[in-house]
């Protein structure tokens, strides 16, 4: 029997899951999924992806005309953060059409930790 080697693992979260940064939410959630991603053996750090309707959508626009393409996941399209009249150049991202083993996450969006520090808080 072979094993992949690259695949991910979709969980739903319990309980509300809220984001903040300088007290402003910008998602809060219930039905937030997390993904751990593992290859070659090596599981990555799980991100957290909220529905679409739980994020506040305008804190955040497009950035046209890049993208990012995952093997397993798919073509990811990011979006910058204004708060406080401070820009966060892609710091989140969707898979607007995810390959079929991760339709799951199809239209959330997730937030890239490395690029700004928020608060979150699970209930």
């Amino acid at each position: 029997m072979s094993e992949s080697i690259h695949y991910t693992v979709l969980k739903d979260i319990n309980g509300r899951v809220t984001v903040t940064l300088n007290s402003i939410v910008l998602a809060e959630s219930g039905a937030v999924i997390s993904l751990s991603e593992v290859y070659k053996n090596k599981e990555y750090p799980s991100v957290m992806y909220f529905p679409r309707a739980g994020v506040n959508m305008a804190l955040f626009s497009k950035v046209e005309g890049f993208h990012t393409s995952c093997p397993i996941k798919g073509s990811a399209s990011y979006y910058t953060l204004e708060v406080d009249g401070e820009e966060v150049e892609n710091a989140a991202w969707s898979y607007e059409n995810p390959l079929q083993e991760n339709a799951k996450i199809k239209g959330y969006i997730a937030f890239d930790l490395t690029k700004f520090n928020p608060s979150i808080t699970r209930k």
